[in-house]
Parts: C-alpha cells; structure tokens; sequence
C-alpha cells in the first residue's frame, strides 16, 4: 500500500495523507467536518427522515479507512431502539500503529472515545461482531470491484478515493452494480459529484439530488432509491 502519513485538517481532527499522491483519506479543510456533513447529515439523517418506522437498518460502506465514518454511526444510532448492521469493505487497511497515531488526537471526544476506535480496529476481520448492543459490524478486507454481493442496504456510504487516483472506483458499471443493491427509500451517498457518476445512478432507478457540500467542495451527491 501507499506511505501515509498523519496530517491534522483545518477543524483539529485528523487524517492520512499519501504524499506522492497528494491525497488525503478526508478533507484537509477538516475531516470530522466533511464526515458529519456528507455522511452522517446528508446520508443517514436523510434515510432516518424518509423510513421513520423502521426498526432496522442495513449499512453499508465501501472504503472503510480510519473508521471515523462507523464511528460517527455508532455514536448518532446509540439512543435508538434501531437494529443496525454494518458492513464495510476496505482493501488496504491501517496498521495498528497508525491507529494507535490517529487515537492520539482527541477532537472526537464528543462522538466516541480512543479506546473505541483502538477496539474498533482491532476486531479480527470477515466476521461479525456487536460494537454495540443494537449494532454490529463486519469489516471485510477485499477490493470492491471483486466482492460479490449477498444482500441489499438501506443506506450506502461510498467513501473510496478520488477518481483521479482510482479510476475503477469510479466506473458506471461498478457503481451501477452498488446502487442495484440499495433498498426501496434507501440512500446512496458520496462526497464526490460528477455527470458519469449522476447517469450511472439514475440507471439504477435513483433520484439524484445535489446538495451543498462542505468547505472545500461546492456539492456533493445522493441518490435515493425509487
């Protein structure tokens, strides 16, 4: 995998960053920022909004990396009465030790602690476990493109690397085959927004809405399955 490196964004929160890509996991203009708006503001609330009598809720997300985005789901579905089960698919993940680098930084304290991220990430792969006592999670380390999917989601969070560095990410073919596993009423979101990636979720019978993103990004995308 790519060198990362630590790299403190402009809200105080942390990320990784792949100097020879000039990349970074989230945005530099603050990445707990850019996870509440996009994911968690954007994503979740918007399905909780949609499905308010639903007593489960099946995630999924694709680019796994620190965590920050489970993390954040943990902590808003903690007080509901919800059955949540998450599944998140990362092909490269981080050491232990770069975990160990990224719990140092406490701007997460209102959201979870760094002893819940260190367990988060030491649970063993490709099997199930209950982060909480109404959600679990499966970490699976594989590469999107090759997984083959068993089951359907009500929410999709698509947090993979710009198009730029990861091209196949991006593919109609590969995001048309994730939107096809999207409940009625559930929600595709991402931080990324461009035409090819919009045609491919209106193929798969989506609403595309186009929302404000955070700093840094003038908009970003949901889908919502009809």
């Amino acid at each position: 995998m790519m060198p990362r490196k630590l790299k403190i964004t402009a809200d105080g929160s942390p990320t990784f960053y792949l100097p020879h890509k000039n990349e970074s996991y989230h945005s530099i203009h603050g990445a707990l920022t850019e996870s509440l708006h996009v994911f968690i503001n954007s994503g979740l609330e918007h399905w909780l909004e949609l499905n308010p009598l639903n007593s489960s809720l099946d995630l999924l997300e694709v680019g796994f990396g620190t965590g920050l985005n489970f993390l954040l789901t943990s902590s808003r579905l903690k007080n509901t009465k919800r059955l949540a089960t998450y599944e998140a698919i990362e092909a490269y993940p981080l050491s232990i030790d770069e975990v160990e680098k990224f719990s140092l930084n406490n701007s997460f304290k209102d959201y979870f602690s760094s002893q819940e991220l260190m367990e988060l990430h030491r649970l063993p792969w490709e099997r199930v476990h209950y982060f909480e006592s109404t959600m679990s999670i499966k970490k699976i380390k594989s590469k999107v493109e090759s997984f083959s999917f068993e089951k359907k989601y009500d929410v999709v969070y698509y947090d993979v690397f710009a198009k730029f560095l990861q091209p196949e990410l991006w593919t109609s073919e590969l995001i048309q085959l994730i939107a096809n596993q999207v409940k009625k009423n559930g929600v595709f979101i991402t931080y990324a927004a461009f035409g090819e990636l919009r045609n491919a979720l209106s193929k798969s019978n989506m609403n595309i809405e186009r929302i404000k993103g955070p700093r840094g990004k003038r908009e970003i995308t949901r889908a919502i399955k009809h």
